[in-house]
Formats: structure tokens, C-alpha cells, sequence
């Protein structure tokens, strides 16, 4: 392929939104919870709880998140369940606490927190992947 055109693709996608760079902003956002610019691990799990049926509950049923997901953050159904998909870390097919410390040090490698510049490599790598 002419790698002018794929420049001139790149940009048009990014012009025409199809980059999600507010969508990441705002989940990154959502994440952080004491705004400091900085995703805990506490603030991890925490993310992830409010997609449990209840606190009780040991994981995160993949209807719920993707239905979650989808109303919150506007991604289609597709997106969303690859993400379930993606933060399931073991691949067990569910998303259970035992998931969040390995997505935690996936997406932060500084190990210092997880900083915005990481949160959006990672989404976006990910989202890209599924295009």
C-alpha cells in the first residue's frame, strides 16, 4: 500500500473521531477516582467492581460489563465484549479479581501507576486491533 494513503488514512480516521481519544480520556478518567493523574491498583479494582451484579459477587458476568460499557463509554457491542475479552487476563472466559493486578502491570509499565500515556498506548492498541 502507497504509505502516503495510509498517512492520509490515519489522519482521516484521527479528524473524523474514529480514533477515540475523548472515549479514552473519560475511561481514564473514570479510573481515576482522586483525579491525581494516576490509576491505582486500589482504583483498578475498584473500576472494575461497580460491573459486578453485586459486591458480593467474584466476578464480572460478560452481559452486565457489555451492556454497562456500551451505555457508559458508546462503544458497540463488538468493542465491548473484545474488551471483556482483553481485561480477562487469564483467559478463563470470566473477569474475576484474579484479573486485575495482571492487567494493572500489563498497562503499567513504569510500575509507578498506571499514567495516562500507558492507559492510552494500551486502549488504543487494543482498539486498534479490532478494526
Amino acid at each position: 500500500m502507497n504509505p502516503t494513503l495510509v498517512v492520509f488514512s490515519l489522519c482521516l480516521a484521527f479528524c473524523l473521531g474514529a480514533v477515540p481519544h475523548d472515549r479514552i480520556a473519560k475511561i481514564f478518567k473514570d479510573f481515576d477516582k482522586n483525579g491525581n493523574e494516576i490509576v491505582s491498583d486500589t482504583e483498578a479494582k475498584a473500576f472494575f467492581t461497580v460491573y459486578k451484579q453485586s459486591a458480593s459477587d467474584t466476578f464480572v458476568k460478560k452481559d452486565l460489563f457489555v451492556s454497562r460499557w456500551m451505555r457508559t463509554y458508546h462503544d458497540s457491542r463488538f468493542v465491548s465484549e473484545a474488551l471483556y475479552d482483553k481485561v480477562d487476563m487469564n483467559k478463563d472466559g470470566l473477569l474475576t479479581d484474579a484479573d486485575i493486578p495482571i492487567f494493572y502491570s500489563h498497562v503499567d509499565k513504569n510500575k509507578n501507576g498506571i499514567e495516562w500515556a500507558e492507559f492510552e498506548k494500551v486502549y488504543l492498541a487494543w482498539y486498534n486491533e479490532l478494526e
